[in-house]
């Protein structure tokens, strides 16, 4: 059945952004008082090194999971195979989770250049298989249609893991990080697994004859999980790096900060892949529907977002100290320059999802490696250069360069170009974020005068843009 799209468009936009900001913002605000306590009781250093054991189980976890948390979706839509997705989710956990037993000396030698975490590495092993299988549910649910399933389970996920992990570190300090990071995969876990038994009954096992003919399960998702080897890959690399040409504090204070401004965008970036995408994979990309909702999307996420990026940028100083502690302020400058870099990130994700839509999945993957290739490169040599706010750097570099390359995409491959006003709209903002940038810790009130252009703005946009549909 085809995607139907709203009359109303924009206002659908505007509250199916609302809807996924609210949900999102709930996690990340249960996420942000976690990061709290790893912060002020691990400080910098504990925060480096839960990054680097988690980036390196999440590229075990994409690299033998196949990609079915994202195939499984349409798989079980299309088939209502159930069995089979939980089959091959079973074989691929048990894969991850010995794979990441074997590698855990070699693991251990390039990421901290020593063999003092083979243990470590070896003891979260589990971690790997756990988040397959909680995945693999995930996506068995989606395709379900249990929506609602899905949510909750995320909610009272991050919610019983907070509750969870948050006594261990303050108890155990140093000595908790391991378990911590384990009782987290095993919580997700248990929450997905109770709401998704009580939607479909436990079915699957891995002999061949539950295994066989899964050939379309897996070619469905393999583009997707290369993107996402690409993109878990390019993290560690980075952090990788960063660790070796400084120390393990400075890897926390760019994961910290990179955590939170991305967790800020991630707010309100969460209807694309629920909302958008779908709408415009029905579309033909030659439609004036198509270039309209594509309009339309950019015109909400950049317009919902301005305000906020100019509010972090001015509260940083009372912020970080708030989410983290003392100790992370070296980050303010790095943190604010990639606040600017989600200016362009609401002017490129819609664009990122034509290849998808179009089911031109060599292109995507194409055009993300392209993208991490740059990230390393400039926050490297940022990095190199100018230390931790020459990382910030990086990313908003990166940010600039990936949004020139995906709007040359779309224009070669579907002619669309972007208006002339939106193109302005856009300046205009992004303009008001790099004023507060530069004038706000000279002058608070200055700063505050930008914000205030920056709400104003954006409600006249939409004001006048509701009342035209």
């Amino acid at each position: 059945m085809k995607f139907k799209i709203p009359e109303s468009l924009y206002a659908h936009l505007l509250s199916s952004m609302a809807l996924f900001s609210s949900a999102q913002g709930l996690n990340v605000a249960v996420s942000i008082l976690r990061n709290k306590v790893v912060a002020v009781v691990l400080g910098p250093w504990g925060m480096g090194i839960i990054a680097l054991y988690n980036t390196v189980l999440h590229l075990l976890q994409l690299l033998t999971s196949l990609g079915l948390s994202t195939s499984g979706v349409r798989y079980v839509a299309e088939t209502g195979d159930v069995k089979k997705l939980r089959s091959w989710s079973l074989l691929t956990a048990i894969a991850g989770t010995f794979l990441c037993l074997i590698l855990s000396p070699w693991l251990s030698d390039w990421i901290f250049g020593d063999r003092n975490h083979v243990r470590a590495i070896a003891c979260l092993a589990s971690v790997v298989g756990l988040t397959t299988l909680a995945c693999n549910e995930q996506a068995l649910l989606r395709g379900k249609g249990e929506l609602r399933a899905v949510a909750k389970q995320s909610v009272w996920g991050c919610i019983l893991t907070a509750a969870v992990t948050i006594p261990v570190i303050f108890i155990w300090r140093e000595r908790a990080i391991v378990p911590s990071i384990a009782i987290a995969a095993l919580m997700s876990f248990c929450t997905v697994i109770w709401f998704s038994l009580k939607c479909v009954p436990l079915q699957g096992s891995i002999s061949w004859s539950a295994l066989r003919g899964g050939g379309d399960l897996l070619r469905l998702g393999m583009l997707f999980v290369v993107a996402s080897v690409i993109a878990a890959g390019g993290d560690l690399l980075v952090r990788t790096l960063l660790n070796r040409e400084g120390a393990l504090t400075e890897v926390g204070l760019f994961h910290a900060a990179y955590m939170t401004v991305f967790s800020l965008g991630g707010m309100f970036f969460a209807s694309l892949e629920s909302d958008y995408y779908p709408q415009l994979s029905a579309l033909n990309m030659q439609s004036e529907q198509a270039t309209k909702l594509i309009n339309n999307q950019i015109e909400v996420a950049l317009l919902s977002i301005s305000p906020f990026i100019v509010l972090g940028i001015l509260s940083l100083d009372w912020i970080i100290p708030l989410l983290f502690s003392q100790k992370f302020l070296p980050a303010t400058e790095c943190m604010q320059l990639m606040l600017l870099a989600l200016y362009l990130r609401a002017l490129k994700l819609p664009l990122s999802y034509i290849p998808l839509a179009q089911n031109r999945g060599i292109h995507y993957v194409l055009l993300e490696g392209v993208y991490y290739i740059m990230f390393v490169f400039f926050v490297w040599l940022g990095y190199v250069h100018f230390g931790i706010l020459g990382a910030g750097c990086g990313v908003l570099l990166t940010a600039v360069a990936d949004y020139l390359l995906l709007a040359a995409y779309a224009f070669v491959a579907d002619g669309y170009a972007l208006p002339l006003r939106q193109w302005l709209m856009g300046m205009a903002q992004f303009s008001l974020g790099v004023a507060t940038f530069f004038t706000s810790t000279k002058n608070l009130w200055i700063g505050l005068i930008f914000f205030a252009i920056s709400v104003g703005l954006s409600l006249l946009i939409f004001t006048r843009r509701l009342r035209q549909q």
